[in-house]
């Protein structure tokens, strides 16, 4: 269903009425298939008969009522909240009733003067399922949609069939399968009531394909109205496009180390012929990269240069000299860069231009060298820092956001430009080499830190499919847990970014190293709240409607919901948690208890240090009342490195 290009049966397949609007026709097929094939084919619906229709605010309820309507039956509805059945009334139902509750069966009883109904179009399960059963009257049809009883294998007592009830289970798949033929035939005439204006569209909630998850975590929790589509990129791959061809001749800057090298190994494997890789020292600097330099120049042919890329005379020099081994030049990626850490009062000009002349001077001076002999490939990698900043490298992020319009004016030029702001990379680079840092930074940031295989695909993904906006940025970030310590994400710049994330384990209070201050009965009831608090936001529900005495199966979970859960819980509390511990039967009061003990018996080493990141954060939206000393003690010991963006 997801797939960029399908092959089908014909009898799959209907000319699409120029009435309809594409998204529109997409959500139709199941839903009026399914309705026609239920109370049409198998229940035989006629005009004066009742029916019951349950879930009706769904596509295929409301696809049902328009069936039901059009051949004159009378209607009765559920729905699970009261913004639905508001909704529901404004279809025409003679009646709306809860699903939540076994309400509507007095209610369909009062409706009908005791007599029931002939047709029950049924999506509930267990207590409420039997119930509908009992509510069919006599020689009436019971069409079974949902899955749940059918699967679980149910039993049920057979005594509601005892005068001529009949009992269907409803299966559009098998009837697609086996019955094609049948298929296209309800399809024709679905269609064509519908340019009749006999049916009409019902509604369509759009998600974009990045939003996927968001689509299925909506159709989980039921709180859509009509039918969910999930729609495809704006361009698809075109199967006639020709593969993306990186052969020819590449230069990497910052080759030596980091993704520099990376991109190196991966072009290679990519198809490229020779490589030039360029930093100030002309080598690598490890023990591990110059072994991993070795088996490149098996792979390829590599030229190591020793170039300040900075430095006009000898990239001048370096260009002259490429142009004499290389017809063309195929593309080249700037990976250079130089940290230098601090509070941004204690830099000056000369550590600013220490950390921007790499990126940005270099990478003016690789443009201009690239304006003759115009590269098809011109890629600078840059950080997110540009976009949001980062406590610590105020030096950094301007560097970036620097070597990002630079990227802007060649791409206004019509030249081939293209930067990408990577978020941190934790198996290359700084990350890879500071074991301490990155542990600090994946408790703050949870599992979203990448992985170079991940930057290598976003960058053969750009390269196959140049954005339209030269400056894209691919990273993963919890937006909802960085508005404390980076305040440039409540700025009307970040307006458009969900921050909605209930505060749940990120509260103030709610970490381990603040529980380990407190006695077992509060700190279990700290951790508790924040399970609650996190439970609301996974399941989308009020707080007051979760129990935390009832099982989590019971609450609504499901293995998917679980996992979101792991991996809140060991974000922010630096515990590793077996999924196995999220078992179906766990109530939340009993995990907190769970979660508590397993702090208690971590290791000083095992329990997370906030501190680092805290202390850095602080020293940036320090207020101005603080005293000399106090922003004396907030200072970070300067770090300056050479090496590539990650």
């Amino acid at each position: 269903a997801f797939s960029q290009h399908v092959t089908v049966n014909s009898e799959a397949v209907i000319k699409l009425s120029e009435t309809l609007d594409l998204d529109l026709a997409a959500g139709l097929p199941v839903a009026f298939l399914t309705a026609h094939y239920a109370l049409i084919d198998r229940a035989n619906l006629s005009a004066g008969e009742t029916v019951l229709i349950h879930g009706a605010a769904g596509g295929v309820g409301q696809a049902a009522i328009q069936v039901a309507h059009a051949v004159g039956a009378r209607v009765f509805c559920t729905a699970g909240t009261e913004e639905k059945r508001e909704y529901l009334e404004c279809l025409g139902p003679e009646g709306v009733f809860d699903s939540r509750n076994l309400a509507f069966v007095s209610g369909v009883e009062r409706a009908t003067s005791g007599a029931g109904v002939d047709v029950v179009l049924n999506c509930l399960a267990g207590d409420a399922m039997e119930a509908s059963l009992r509510l069919v009257r006599s020689f009436g049809r019971f069409l079974e949609l949902g899955k749940q009883d059918l699967y679980g294998n149910r039993h049920i007592g057979i005594r509601p069939l005892r005068n001529n009830v009949s009992y269907f289970a409803i299966d559009l798949d098998q009837l697609m399968a086996s019955k094609p033929e049948q298929m296209l035939e309800i399809l024709g005439q679905t269609i064509n009531r519908f340019e009749e204006g006999i049916y009409r569209s019902i509604p369509t909630q759009t998600f974009s394909a990045s939003a996927a998850k968001d689509a299925f975590r909506s159709m989980q929790s039921a709180n859509h109205l009509g039918k969910i589509l999930v729609k495809p990129p704006e361009r698809l791959e075109d199967a006639s496009e020709a593969p993306l061809d990186l052969s020819g001749t590449w230069l990497v800057t910052g080759g030596f180390s980091g993704l520099g090298l990376a991109s190196a190994e991966w072009l290679a494997q990519k198809g490229a012929n020779t490589i030039w890789l360029v930093s100030r020292t002309g080598e690598p600097r490890s023990a591990e990269q110059k072994m991993r330099l070795a088996e490149l120049e098996k792979k390829v042919l590599v030229r190591s240069c020793a170039v300040d890329i900075a430095d006009q005379v000898p990239v001048a020099a370096l260009f002259e000299k490429l142009s004499q081994q290389a017809d063309n030049l195929t593309g080249v990626i700037h990976a250079a860069m130089v940290l230098d850490d601090d509070k941004i009062e204690d830099l000056d000009l000369e550590r600013l231009h220490c950390v921007g002349s790499p990126k940005v001077d270099g990478l003016k001076l690789l443009d201009l060298a690239c304006r003759e002999n115009i590269p098809r490939f011109f890629v600078a990698l840059s950080s997110i820092a540009a976009l949001i900043g980062n406590p610590g490298q105020a030096a950094y992020a301007a560097a970036n956001a620097a070597m990002e319009e630079v990227v802007r004016a060649r791409a206004a030029s019509g030249l081939p430009a293209l930067s990408i702001g990577l978020g941190p990379v934790k198996d290359q680079g700084l990350l890879a080499e500071d074991e301490r840092l990155r542990g600090h930074l994946e408790r703050q940031l949870g599992n979203t830190l990448m992985t170079t295989e991940q930057v290598l695909e976003a960058l053969e993904d750009l390269l196959a499919r140049p954005p339209e906006d030269p400056v894209i940025y691919a990273a993963e970030m919890p937006w909802g847990q960085l508005s404390g310590p980076l305040r440039s994400i409540d700025t009307p710049r970040f307006e458009r970014v969900d921050r909605s994330r209930p505060i749940g384990f990120g509260q103030e209070g709610c970490r381990a190293v603040d529980l380990a201050e407190l006695d077992d009965e509060a700190a279990r009831a700290k951790i508790l709240d924040a399970l609650l608090d996190e439970t609301a936001r996974i399941l989308r529900l009020p707080l007051s409607e979760i129990d935390p005495l009832r099982p989590m199966m019971d609450l609504g979970f499901d293995s998917l919901m679980a996992v979101d859960l792991k991996l809140a819980t060991e974000s922010h509390l630096g515990i590793s948690m077996p999924l196995m511990a999220l078992g179906d039967q766990i109530t939340l009061a009993e995990l907190a208890g769970k979660i508590l003990a397993r702090i208690r018996t971590s290791s000083i080493d095992e329990m997370p240090d906030m501190g680092l990141i805290d202390d850095l954060a602080a020293k940036h939206t320090v207020e101005e009342n603080l005293q000399p000393d106090a922003r004396k003690d907030a200072l970070l010991e300067p770090r300056q490195r050479q090496g590539t963006d990650g």
